[in-house]
């Protein structure tokens, strides 16, 4: 088992011995405790801190709160949180993530203190299947799948059309263009592939094309590992 400082950062306040999770529960333990006793009100004493990055807020934190378990004053230096974020992060992450997404996400995973949990034999997608099929048995509806879509733009009846085109699958390289009306509709789409339709029918605020100009997203990679045979090792892991 690895010590509260496995990288060597020398930089725990006040000579401390404490884990990165626990630094990081004095920091933002009141707020999940304040979702989790009544989630509105928490939620609005969360909404007045919304506009620090993470660094930030473990940066002023102390001054706020005044908590008293470590014997330092003052807030944790830039050294400190480079340490928690190396152990409960990607680079960078900090100054890029808002404290109220690292709280929201701290507390899903700590709502209740015995929490079971299950996964879905096959991978998620296999959650997207049974919906589907629900929609196709129970509702008669269909889900158009391969549609590129091209333009959104309002109704005169306040519906959204969109436009969008699918593959011929008689003709190779001829596309059939579809347009249909919603009453509502979900967009998904990655705002580097949003930017790419045509929105200027919808009239967006100044605040939503900046948002789509600038937010970006977390990094993610996932690794794959091949190996010429499997051995008990493995299985023992697999099945752990």
């Amino acid at each position: 088992m690895y010590g509260p400082d496995p990288f060597h950062f020398d930089a725990m306040p006040g000579g401390e011995k404490l884990y990165y999770d626990r630094l990081l529960d004095l920091a933002i333990g009141d707020l999940k405790d304040a979702l989790r006793t009544d989630f509105n009100a928490g939620f609005e004493e969360l909404m007045r801190v919304d506009g620090m990055s993470v660094r930030a807020y473990l940066q002023s934190f102390l001054k706020q709160t005044g908590k008293s378990e470590i014997t330092f004053q003052g807030k944790y230096t830039d050294r400190v949180v480079d340490m928690i974020e190396t152990l409960d992060s990607s680079s960078d992450m900090y100054n890029r993530a808002s404290i109220t997404e690292t709280v929201i996400d701290a507390f899903d995973f700590d709502y209740k203190k015995e929490q079971t949990w299950c996964h879905v034999d096959g991978g998620s997608s296999r959650l997207i299947d049974g919906m589907e099929a629900v929609l196709n048995n129970d509702y008669g509806l269909e889900v158009m799948k391969g549609a590129r879509v091209k333009k959104l733009s309002r109704c005169e009846n306040g519906q959204i059309q969109v436009q969008s085109v699918l593959e011929d699958r008689q003709v190779r390289g001829r596309e059939i263009e579809i347009t249909k009306s919603y009453d509502h509709v979900i967009s998904t789409l990655p705002f580097s592939v949003f930017r790419t339709l045509d929105t200027s029918d919808l009239k967006l605020s100044s605040a939503k094309r900046e948002a789509m100009r600038v937010l970006n997203y977390d990094n993610s990679c996932k690794v794959g590992i091949c190996f010429a045979k499997v051995s008990s090792l493995i299985v023992a892991i697999l099945n752990y």
